[in-house]
C-alpha cells in the first residue's frame, strides 16, 4: 500500500503496472454510495502516467493503512489518504500481492 501511494503520487506508471492485476477494477463512489465511475487496469496506468496523482504539497502523500485482513491467497486493506478512502482487495500471484479491486470515494473531511 505504501508503494502504491508513492507510485500514484510520483506518476510512476511502469511500477504501477507491476502492482495491479490485469483484471483490476476501480470503482469510484460518491458520498451516498452510488457508483460514479469504473476504471480498468489500463486506465489506472494511463492516469498514473498522466500525473493525475501528483500534488504540489507533499502533505498529500500522508496515508493511513488499516483493517488488514489476510486469508490464504487473498487480502483486503483500507487505505486512507488525505483526499480519498480506498477499500482494496488483493490476490497473491507468483509470490507477489497484486491489487485486484479498489472501491474508493472522496474523504470530504471524514475522520480517519
Amino acid at each position: 500500500m505504501q508503494k502504491y501511494t508513492n507510485v500514484w503520487y510520483g506518476a510512476d506508471h511502469e511500477t504501477m503496472n507491476g502492482l495491479i492485476s490485469d483484471d483490476f477494477v476501480g470503482v469510484y463512489r460518491n458520498q451516498s454510495g452510488a457508483v460514479v465511475d469504473r476504471i480498468t487496469s489500463a486506465q489506472l496506468i494511463a492516469n498514473t502516467k498522466n500525473g493525475d496523482g501528483r500534488r504540489q504539497n507533499e502533505i498529500y502523500y500522508n496515508r493511513i493503512i488499516r483493517d488488514i485482513d489476510i486469508a490464504d491467497e487473498q487480502a483486503s486493506v483500507t487505505l486512507i489518504s488525505r483526499e480519498t478512502i480506498h477499500h482494496m482487495s488483493m490476490a497473491k500471484k507468483n509470490d507477489e500481492w497484486l491489487i485486484s479491486r479498489d472501491d474508493f470515494s472522496d474523504r470530504n473531511g471524514d475522520p480517519a
